[in-house]
C-alpha cells in the first residue's frame, strides 16, 4: 500500500482504477448529493457551512503536516483523505441553504471563471508533465520567490496550451459524441463546479511546482 514506485505489477496496479477508484468516488458521490439536493430531497441547516468547512480542516491536518515534514502524499491512504477534503470543499461551493446567497459562487459564475473551468480537464492533463519538463530543463527557480514564479509560469502556459486543445481536441470531440438532432450544449451556462476543479487543479500545480 505504502511502496508503489518500483518497476513491478504492484505499483502499475496502484497506479490502476481499482486503486484510484475512491478519488472519483467523492466527486461523484456530491454529484449524487448535489441532483438530490436541486430536486428538492433535503434541506441543509442555515448554519452548515462552518461546520463542513471545520470538518474539512481538522482531515487535512494530518495531510498538511505530512507535507510540511517532507513526506509523500501520493500513497493511497494520504490520497484518499485529500480527496474527500475536496469534496467537503467542493461542496461548500455547489450546496446552499434555503434562501442563502453565496458570494463565492456568484464569483464563479462570471465568464472569466466559466472559461477556465470548460477547460479544466486540459489543465488537469497539462500542468504536471508541464511542470516535469521544466524542471528537466532547468526553467523553474528555488526559494519562495521561485515558487511565486513557478506558480505564475506553469499557470500561464498550462492555460494557454489547454485553451489550445479544448478549442482544436476536446470541444470537436465532445461535438462528435452529441446524438443527431440535439441541440449543442450551451457551455455558457454550466454550474460552477467546473471552476471548482480547476481551482483544484492550480493549488496542485503550486504544491508540485514548490
Amino acid at each position: 500500500m505504502s511502496d508503489g514506485w518500483s518497476t513491478n505489477w504492484h505499483s502499475a496496479f496502484e497506479r490502476s482504477f481499482f486503486c484510484q477508484a475512491d478519488l472519483f468516488a467523492f466527486g461523484m458521490a456530491l454529484a449524487v448529493v448535489h441532483t438530490l439536493w436541486a430536486q428538492g430531497k433535503f434541506r441543509l441547516p442555515r448554519h452548515w457551512r462552518p461546520a463542513v468547512g471545520l470538518i474539512a480542516l481538522a482531515l487535512y491536518l494530518p495531510v498538511a503536516h505530512v507535507s510540511w515534514t517532507g513526506g509523500q502524499l501520493s500513497y493511497s491512504y494520504y490520497n484518499t483523505l485529500v480527496a474527500f477534503t475536496c469534496s467537503l470543499l467542493l461542496a461548500l461551493v455547489v450546496l446552499r441553504a434555503e434562501g442563502e446567497r453565496s458570494s463565492l459562487v456568484a464569483l464563479l459564475e462570471k465568464p472569466p471563471f466559466v472559461a477556465v473551468g470548460l477547460v479544466s480537464y486540459s489543465v488537469f492533463l497539462w500542468h504536471e508533465p508541464l511542470i516535469f519538463w521544466l524542471r528537466a530543463h532547468g526553467l523553474t527557480l528555488d526559494g519562495v520567490g521561485g515558487f511565486a514564479v513557478n506558480l505564475l509560469v506553469v499557470a500561464l502556459v498550462t492555460l494557454a496550451l489547454s485553451l489550445l486543445t479544448y478549442r482544436l481536441v476536446e470541444l470537436p470531440a465532445l461535438r462528435k459524441k452529441r446524438p443527431a438532432g440535439e441541440p449543442p450544449r450551451d457551455t455558457a451556462k454550466l454550474e460552477p463546479v467546473a471552476a471548482g476543479v480547476v481551482t483544484a487543479s492550480v493549488v496542485q500545480q503550486g504544491t508540485v511546482a514548490g
